[in-house]
């Protein structure tokens, strides 16, 4: 805020902020009463006016904690199944003065590409520019993403030649006119970052009333302080209507694929009647999956247009308000052919679904009220009308969780929240289109009658929300969303089967592996002699320090013992390793490994260093941030789902669960470094335990003569985020997997 000249003294007695610049008054710009009553600024803007104001202050600095976040955030995509994330909204440039000059530096694809150098980003990705968003000063991010695609003319609204199009790797792409982090480090692997559709962000959260809502509003607006019929403006907007139906003709006029952020029942009503307009104007173009994102309050009616079917707009239009576009515009109608010109398009929904879990009793009962809520992120519809429909969820809003949205898509049930104890049908009931029943419109106010469907989908129609449609909607059908030849190999084992499990299980079941190309990013296979895996430089370092060149080999357990001294009397391996890396001479590195749980306390498991003819064990015990520095031998593990927290030493370790182990090795300590030369870093290690190895799935005991399981990949997909944040889409296999005996 400081960086752009924004302080709370400019704040009115009215509470409304006022541009010392030019004198007027910004009600976008959200400001709060403090506890002294004197105004303050909550960082919270709403409309393009507001954010004008925001003017890009100084550049992201262009360094390895971006690396670094990359590690940790695709360790997590890859621990919940997913093979392709997706970040729903990169900034591929930002505006910056270096030495006096205005010049671009390279941000979220620098970023990834930086990770993917360093050998921390496991997962692929699609990375999505954006297509317009005012950031001040006359800045558009749309203009910025497409010169640094390689766009030209004024305002850059040429594609260049070389410019690549949604579904193109750009692994390896150097932007153009990005002076800082815009060449692609050399040496990238191919197909491994995708370019996505161009990313629009029309309005903001239902449940932060920043939603685009259509008559009557929220349900009970006063339960955030709004008085009756508020909509969500001119909180809900980020641009006019206007300005969103000028985008949409222009990207689509060039065969350019977007998604577009509409959340509430109004922002999907503008979103279908621009494209409806665009598609009208330019109809010699065809198939842009254009997507909507969240389409958390997708009406029938809405859908009912995105396919061309009109049989029923007429006759069912008392049942909804704000109509516009071909809902009745009959000459509109007539320009899209009736409406074969927008079968053409193979428009698509992508539901953040897992808002029935997370907020179903709050939607009913807040926001939505139940006649809107039971019908929010309506699969049921897209099935019953052939509407193309993906699921995705936004990180960190709730976690990254394919089944949790498998689960959500099918159950459609809501968690125990503060309301309540959850465990409420968060969908109609039966599968007659017509069918209605009568709720209050709002809170306290007359009936109206709803649609009454049964929103809730089967196991198989979910799954292809989350991978073969996903594919299909970021133009990657050819490479992944199914496992065939001639696509990548990547897929996720499953340890119990989908299809067999209760719906209330489904997002309880374990991501055994997570396998992308040939190389298993997370977890262990199912017949594999060790439990753990994934040895890498870890995502906290001391400062200064980015171990490269790392190098790993993981040894069965004959070849360990074969190799190195023996473990002591009643310790079993659960892995052993060989590394090495280079670092600054002199300084301290931090390594990772993940393993699985035995159910057995933290204070059964050491880890050893090895040599020939001797076995050392680490300290346990976490550093602080200033320790690290000096903390060589030391080790301590971790939760996956809170790295940063260090388990106590009895804690228990559940069974099969993933854990994190974490180790400090100075260069040259006479101990723990196997390696003396300066700046290398050379540690034979081993993960052991006194108590029982982890069972990987397979509850077997020792005279069993082995088993089979089934395994399926699922994944989520694009989804809408600021910054480093990423979502996912996988494939789907199933396969059984003979799993040898368990070492007990």
């Amino acid at each position: 805020l400081a960086n752009s000249g924004l302080y709370d003294k400019d704040i009115n007695e009215k509470g409304v902020y006022v541009n010392p610049k030019d004198g007027k008054e910004y009600p976008g710009v959200h400001t709060r009463k403090a506890a002294d009553g004197s105004w303050e600024l909550t960082g919270v803007f709403a409309e393009s006016a507001a954010m004008g104001l925001l003017g890009a202050g100084e550049a992201p600095t262009v360094d390895n904690s971006g690396a670094k976040a990359v590690a940790r955030t695709s360790q997590v995509y890859a621990a919940a199944g997913v093979t392709t994330a997706d970040q729903g909204a990169g900034v591929f440039a930002m505006p910056t003065v270096i030495n006096g000059q205005f010049q671009y530096a390279g941000y979220n694809l620098s970023e990834v590409q930086n990770g993917l150098a360093q050998g921390v980003m496991g997962v692929r990705l699609i990375l999505h520019p954006f297509g317009y968003m005012n950031i001040g000063n006359g800045l558009d991010l749309g203009a910025i993403s497409r010169m640094a695609l390689g766009w030209t003319g004024t305002g850059f609204t040429e594609k260049g030649a070389s410019s690549p199009s949604v579904g193109d790797d750009i692994t390896s792409l150097s932007l153009t006119g990005v002076a800082i982090g815009g060449k692609a480090p050399e040496g990238l692997p191919a197909d491994r970052i995708f370019l996505g559709t161009w990313k629009f962000v029309y309005d903001g959260s239902n449940q932060g009333y920043t939603g685009y809502f259509k008559k009557p509003g929220y349900w009970n607006p006063s339960f955030g302080g709004y008085a009756p019929g508020y909509d969500g403006l001119p909180s809900a907007v980020t641009y006019t209507r206007e300005k969103l139906e000028e985008q949409v003709d222009f990207y689509h006029a060039k065969s350019e694929p977007f998604e577009i952020h509409t959340n509430g029942s109004q922002a999907a009503e503008d979103f279908i009647t621009a494209i409806e307009k665009a598609v009208a104007a330019h109809p010699d173009v065809k198939d842009m999956r254009h997507t909507s994102i969240h389409a958390q309050m997708m009406e029938r009616q809405h859908i009912e247009r995105l396919v061309g079917d009109y049989s029923k707009l007429d006759a069912t239009k008392d049942m909804y308000e704000s109509l516009s576009g071909a809902a009745v515009d009959t000459d509109l109608r007539a320009r899209l052919g009736n409406g074969q010109l927008m079968r053409d398009q193979n428009l698509i929904n992508s539901y953040f679904i897992n808002h029935a879990y997370f907020w179903g009793d709050r939607h009913l009962e807040i926001f939505m009220g139940p006649g809107r809520g039971k019908n929010m992120n309506p699969a049921g519809w897209s099935v019953a009308m052939d509407n193309l429909y993906t699921f995705h969820n936004d990180t960190t809003v709730t976690p990254i969780s394919p089944l949790r949205s498998l689960q959500s898509a099918v159950e459609r049930v809501s968690a125990p929240t503060s309301l309540g104890a959850g465990g409420t049908l968060v969908s109609g009931e039966g599968k007659d289109l017509d069918a209605i029943v009568y709720y209050p419109e709002v809170k306290g106010g007359t009936e109206k009658p709803f649609w009454n469907y049964d929103q809730r989908i089967s196991v198989l129609q979910a799954l292809h929300g989350l991978t073969i449609v996903p594919a299909y909607q970021n133009r990657l059908e050819d490479r992944v969303g199914s496992i065939k030849e001639g696509k990548f190999a990547d897929f996720v084992i499953l340890d119990r089967d989908p299809f067999a499990v209760k719906p209330s299980e489904l997002a309880s079941i374990r991501v055994a592996s997570t396998i992308v190309g040939d190389t298993v990013v997370h977890g262990v296979l199912p017949d594999d002699e060790s439990f753990a895996s994934q040895l890498a430089p870890a995502y906290i370092q001391p400062g200064g320090v980015t171990p490269t060149d790392f190098k790993s080999q993981s040894l069965d357990p004959a070849t360990a013992e074969k190799t190195y001294a023996s473990l002591p009397e009643g310790t079993k391996r659960l892995g052993t390793f060989d590394f090495s890396a280079t670092i600054p001479a002199g300084k301290s590195a931090v390594f990772q490994m993940n393993f699985l749980g035995n159910g057995e306390a933290v204070n059964t498991m050491s880890l050893l260093k090895l040599t020939e003819t001797k076995v050392t064990s680490y300290e346990y015990g976490m550093p602080t941030p200033a320790e690290l520095e000096t903390a060589s031998g030391k080790w301590w593990i971790a939760d996956i789902d809170a790295s940063t927290k260090a388990l106590k030493a009895d804690d228990t370790l559940m069974m099969d669960h993933t854990y994190t182990a974490f180790f400090v090795i100075a260069d040259n300590d006479p101990v723990f470094d196997h390696d003396g030369t300066d700046g290398v870093i050379a540690d034979p290690v081993a993960l052991a335990t006194t108590g029982p190895l982890p069972d990987n799935g397979t509850n077997v005991g020792s005279s069993d003569d082995g088993g089979s399981s089934s395994g399926c990949t699922v994944g989520s997909t694009p989804s809408y985020d600021l910054l480093l944040l990423f979502l996912g889409l996988s494939v789907t296999v199933f396969l059984r997997t003979v799993r040898r005996k368990t070492a007990k």
